[in-house]
């Protein structure tokens, strides 16, 4: 197996390259052969970066690691080709601001992506056993994040979403019948409301069939997740189930969710 390191948002710091670094020994140490970006500490355009990414998948890198946030994965979208992922079956790998990729790659290629930072595996050695189990094929647990209900019902639909603000720059998302799931580090509960907003204005909360709420890293900091649900609560139609897990969002020891794979809330099976 070839990995393809990279960073489609914000450039890196110097100060990351050790982690960086760390997470391609590791990679080795698993038999994982890695391939670098040139742009993950210096800076490229959206349509280099697409590019680069898309020489890489067509010389038979089977996973992307993108191990950037920030605000500038969108630039990309334009310049990426999703069939090469749906030929390969290549595994997308990113979180944050690369919500935005994930559901693209996802929707237009119609492959699994998964919504995951990749540095977490040198950060814990129970989710590195996991994430290498899951891209060989052995057990699902990286992904089989535990729910609990905020307004229990049943649904079942093919999983999107991903950071709150980020998924919002997928302006062709298909959200109809979908299950939901958002998160979010930044903003407190008045932000994130305002965020809600920007779904139902849309409509995307009267298509979905569930929404999950991950973790609100400020909001849930300052006290303030019980406002974040209600103000999802307040946008949704009375009859679409809420399910929380503290498993899916920034933190250093967060699950994994596999978009574009069905997803069952409530008392429906697989």
């Amino acid at each position: 197996m070839k990995a393809f390191i990279c960073a489609l948002s914000d450039v890196r710091k110097e100060g990351e390259r050790g982690e960086i670094d760390g997470l391609s020994s590791i990679l080795l140490r698993h038999n994982v052969s890695v391939v670098h970006s040139r742009f993950i500490y210096t800076r490229g355009t959206g349509k280099q970066k697409a590019a680069e990414l898309n020489s890489a998948i067509a010389q038979a890198c089977s996973l992307v690691l993108d191990v950037s946030g920030g605000d500038s994965a969108h630039e990309v979208l334009p310049y990426l080709d999703a069939s090469l992922f749906k030929s390969s079956h290549a595994l997308f790998c990113g979180y944050s601001d690369l919500s935005c990729v994930v559901d693209t790659i996802a929707q237009e290629a119609g492959v699994p992506a998964l919504l995951f930072q990749a540095r977490n595996i040198t950060r814990s050695p129970t989710l590195e056993s996991a994430f290498f189990d899951f891209i060989t094929g052995k057990d699902g647990r990286l992904t089989a994040f535990p729910t609990t209900p905020v307004r229990a019902g049943a649904a079942s639909g093919v999983l999107i979403g991903g950071n709150t603000r980020c998924t919002l720059k997928c302006t062709h998302l298909d959200f109809k019948g979908r299950i939901l799931l958002l998160e979010a580090y930044s903003g407190d509960a008045a932000r994130i409301a305002g965020l809600f907003h920007s779904y139902a204005e849309t409509g995307a909360f009267e298509e979905i069939s569930g929404l999950i709420l991950g973790t609100f890293t400020q909001a849930d900091r300052l006290g303030q997740r019980q406002d974040v649900i209600k103000s999802a609560l307040a946008l949704l139609p009375p009859s679409t189930p809420v399910y929380e897990t503290a498993a899916i969002g920034h933190g250093v020891d967060s699950m994994a969710a596999l978009i574009g794979t069905a997803f069952h809330l409530g008392q429906e099976k697989a």
